[in-house]
């Protein structure tokens, strides 16, 4: 964005709005089209990132549900390919969760659908004076990139980095296996970023957001007219991805159909776009990630055998946090610090409270370790003091001489549970059927158990050796 002496006006502004709701976007476009210079209206993540890469835009009025991915994964993208560009978020509801995510995102403005022409406006015109002024201080409006930091001096996190660095080197595919919240997407950015291919955006994408029927003219876009609806000609996510990396996330949901059609692109380069019939070449760098115990799936026919060991040329297993505790401290005092920043202020952590933090047991992984300090930030705005009753009441969990948690018995009786049903799959190589027959159970009831105690984004631990 240039640096100007005059206020932006609406008037002059220009607009990208990405909704895939038809009746959405027609009716942004009449609130918006008689006050704004130019809008377009995109209905995918695919779509706005071929108008992003051809125009340039001021404010992107961005849904948060989109048919081929995530709005956050979309505005990510975004950030990579462009730093002048400022963001809207619409929602169907407001989930006490984004905010942290905005936060962090560097995004102030939330919708919430149904909205009125006056709100809206109100927030373009809002974000225009926050760009105005930003410029005027020379600060970058969204996007604000930072290297990416991978915190803690375990042996684990200190071998994570090595393998980091390595893999930066080879322009061989790169599986990252782990459980939800062990921070995967941070290490696919952090290769990404030391590679020669660094110097572009990442092209991220959740596997699991785009429905099946929609994989492949998502992934490989389509002709004019292959298909009622197909206006004009779009480039899919590959051919996006052309010259930089492709991360992949939740690989292991890809659809049967569409994982044949990724291993013969990474075989062969080159692709079809669905109704064309002159292929197209690409070169992109992948890293692909589950949590999903994917040797398991093969056994049982639900992903294939030669793309697995395609995608895992180089492989990297996160560990979850009950595997290197001791970065708990230098973790939390690095989400207080970035948080702290952002808010202008110093917070202090006692000593009694990060034993606390220490040794609770954290499912959630890192992911709600930083959700927690989030929180009590929150909870200790005004004292900028965090107790260990504070750490307490946002656990919900007491704790007897800060060491041992004090649970009710159904708590207890279901970790029991689960450490028996993981023993069972740990002895029988992940394979229900001999685990389930082993322990006398029914193993409809034992696949639906597994579910239940939150064992199935583990297995992948049960299948490493194998793997």
């Amino acid at each position: 964005m240039e640096k100007t002496d005059t206020l932006p006006e609406l008037s002059r502004a220009r607009i990208l709005v990405v909704d895939d709701d038809k009746d959405m976007g027609g009716m942004i476009d009449a609130m918006l089209k008689p006050h704004v210079g130019s809008l377009r209206l995109a209905a995918s993540c695919g779509e706005a990132m071929e108008l992003s890469a051809r125009g340039v835009f001021d404010i992107a009025v961005v849904d948060i549900n989109l048919p081929d991915g995530s709005g956050f994964d979309l505005i990510r993208n975004l950030q990579e390919q462009t730093e002048a560009l400022s963001f809207i978020i619409i929602s169907g509801e407001a989930e006490s969760s984004m905010a942290w995510r905005l936060e962090r995102m560097g995004i102030q403005s939330l919708l919430t659908k149904p909205f009125s022409s006056t709100q809206l406006r109100f927030s373009l015109g809002r974000e225009l004076v926050h760009r105005y002024h930003s410029a005027k201080k020379g600060l970058t409006v969204s996007g604000i990139k930072k290297p990416v930091e991978l915190v803690g001096t375990s042996s684990y996190m200190k071998d994570l980095r090595r393998k980091i660095r390595e893999f930066a080197e080879s322009e061989l595919p790169v599986l990252i296996l782990g459980p939800t919240g062990t921070g995967k997407e941070i290490v696919a950015q952090s290769i990404h970023s030391r590679s020669s291919r660094g110097n572009k955006p990442m092209m991220t994408v959740n596997s699991s957001a785009i429905p099946e029927h929609l994989e492949e003219a998502e992934f490989f876009g389509y002709a004019k007219g292959a298909f009622t609806g197909a206006l004009q000609a779009k480039d899919g996510i590959l051919k996006c991805a052309d010259g930089s990396s492709l991360f992949l996330d939740e690989v292991g949901e890809l659809s049967l159909r569409m994982q044949a059609k990724l291993l013969r692109v990474l075989d062969g380069h080159d692709f079809l776009r669905v109704g064309d019939t002159d292929p197209q070449s690409v070169n992109f760098r992948l890293i692909s990630a589950t949590n999903r115990p994917l040797a398991a799936m093969i056994r049982s026919g639900m992903f294939r055998e030669d793309l697995f060991y395609r995608l895992r040329a180089r492989s990297i297993v996160t560990q979850p946090l009950t595997g290197h505790k001791e970065d708990i401290p230098s973790l939390t005092d690095y989400f207080m610090r970035t948080m702290g920043a952002a808010k202008g202020r110093e917070f202090r952590l006692h000593e009694d409270a990060l034993d606390v933090l220490r040794h609770y047991a954290w499912p959630g992984n890192i992911r709600e370790l930083r959700n927690a300090v989030v929180a009590l930030f929150e909870g200790a705005l005004d004292t900028g003091t965090i107790t260990r009753q504070n750490v307490l009441w946002v656990l919900s969990e007491a704790v007897h001489d800060g060491t041992v948690p004090v649970r009710p018995f159904a708590e207890a009786k279901m970790d029991f549970e689960r450490d028996y049903y993981r023993a069972l799959l740990l002895k029988f190589d992940g394979n229900i059927s001999g685990a389930a027959r082993a322990g006398g159970i029914e193993r409809a009831y034992f696949s639906k158990r597994i579910r239940a105690l939150g064992l199935e984004n583990e297995i992948f631990r049960v299948c490493k050796t194998s793997a």
